[in-house]
């Protein structure tokens, strides 16, 4: 999918085998199927962009099949990364200020009570939860557009790599 999006950015090119039909040229260049002149040739400056090649586009269609997450998948593959589920949580605890507050008892009497402040920093577990499950949707979308792209006639001139990410991967001791 990287190479789909980053290397041949099939989500920036025209639709599929637009602009390339036969016998569409305008006068003085006969035969002509690039965009530009295609877009002289009906008289506006109009660019219809650049044609990806055709297992891109199968990429494409399979990434948009796994629904809500295309977007999400699409984001990873030209970036050329994987969600972040933080493989070694830790939190710190920082030591603040010392402070003093007034505390009135029931019989009203003043009495001063030392505090101190602390500061947690890190990995919560919440946010560590919601990274992992985010890191499992696109796993299983990767997996998805994987099945669908391994399906025989489905792309033309590349084949898949076998590898998959792994689904929880922080379970391996990755």
């Amino acid at each position: 999918m990287n190479w789909a999006y980053a290397r041949e950015k099939v989500h920036l090119a025209r639709m599929q085998g637009m602009g390339a039909a036969a016998g569409f040229g305008p006068r003085g260049y006969p035969g002509a199927a690039n965009s530009e002149r295609i877009g002289a040739a009906v008289g506006s400056s109009m660019n219809l962009g650049f044609e990806a090649p055709a297992d891109a586009y199968a990429v494409m269609r399979a990434v948009l099949l796994t629904g809500r997450m295309a977007g999400v998948v699409r984001e990873y593959a030209i970036i050329g990364a994987r969600p972040d589920w933080t493989p070694y949580p830790s939190i710190t605890v920082e030591r603040g200020p010392t402070g003093h507050a007034l505390h009135l008892d029931k019989k009203r009497k003043r009495h001063i009570c030392p505090f101190r402040l602390f500061y947690y920093r890190g990995d919560l577990p919440e946010i560590v939860a919601e990274r992992r499950q985010a890191y499992e949707r696109w796993a299983r979308a990767i997996s998805d557009v994987h099945a669908s792209l391994s399906e025989p006639g489905m792309l033309g001139t590349h084949t898949l790599a076998d590898a998959l990410p792994p689904p929880e991967p922080w379970l391996a001791g990755a």
